[in-house]
């Protein structure tokens, strides 16, 4: 399910999660008999895999990520709601206020719609999310959510939830950002896959630092697969896309430890392995 974002690397889905540290010694035997060839693969597989998730940065960018001004947050609400029906105006779009001050759209899809960017959906998402003096905080519900038109990703259906918050600091220019995602990816064939991750980052105007990530998940193959954060994951925005430039993840998969390294601050696109 590969999309355009439109605003790339705001939340970069790289995959991470927690190591037990007593088994450390025992993977890095199962390692060193792995070919540096081989682990760019399993490597590849696992960015590959985050890479057809990136719909969800859309909805997210889309609904929740237009930073209001001082001025502005009177009406951030409002701009928020037009911004999500013109999104996609052939869905049926059903906005209600809640109880707690929260507002829920429901963007129902059917069996095919057309959203502003030319991507044909299927399905529906529920967004609910609210405001105040500093925080935005939202959740997003993904039922049956399919994209028709992608020959690549024919036939896969997706189901599952994100939900974060974003705390800005308008005088500084910067802010926070947390977010958790359970998504489950089901093929044609009627296997799935399962994709799970907790992330902390804080964002400037020049990028993004990831300081938290914990992932875990398994192909439809039955592969699972798991990353720790090693050293903070830098992003730049003046580069192409939504590649690290900075930054080292250990990646768990198939038996084997693989410290991933993304480089030295240049928009390479490239990564070393150990």
């Amino acid at each position: 399910m590969k999309t355009k974002t439109i605003s790339s690397l705001l939340i970069p889905f790289v995959l991470v999660a927690t190591l037990f540290l007593s088994s450390c010694d025992d993977d890095a035997e199962k390692s060193s008999d792995t070919s540096e060839a081989a682990k760019k693969e399993n490597v590849n597989k696992v960015l590959d895999f985050r890479e057809d998730l990136n719909f969800v940065n859309r909805f997210v960018n889309e609904s929740v990520t237009n930073i209001p001004s001082e001025a502005g947050r009177s009406t951030f609400a409002t701009s928020t709601i037009a911004r999500l029906k013109s999104s996609a105006p052939c869905a049926e779009a059903i906005e209600e206020e809640l109880s707690n001050g929260s507002t829920r759209i429901t963007m129902n899809f059917g069996d095919g719609c057309e959203t502003e960017e030319g991507t044909e959906v299927s399905g529906s998402v529920v967004i609910i999310f609210s405001l105040s003096e500093n925080t935005i905080e939202y959740s997003l519900e993904f039922i049956d959510y399919s994209e028709l038109d992608s020959d690549e990703h024919e036939g896969e259906i997706v189901n599952g939830t994100v939900s974060g918050s974003f705390v800005f600091d308008l005088e500084a220019g910067i802010f926070t950002q947390e977010m958790e995602q359970d998504l489950t990816v089901t093929y044609a064939n009627n296997t799935e896959a399962k994709y799970k991750v907790a992330q902390a980052a804080e964002m400037t105007e020049d990028g993004l630092r990831v300081i938290s990530l914990t992932t875990s998940g398994n192909f439809a193959d039955g592969g699972a697969f798991s990353m720790t954060l090693r050293k903070n994951l830098v992003y730049d925005f003046s580069c192409a896309g939504d590649f690290p430039i900075e930054g080292e993840e250990m990646l768990m998969f198939q038996g084997n430890s693989i410290l991933v390294n993304y480089g030295n601050r240049t928009c390479d696109r490239d990564f070393t392995v150990k």
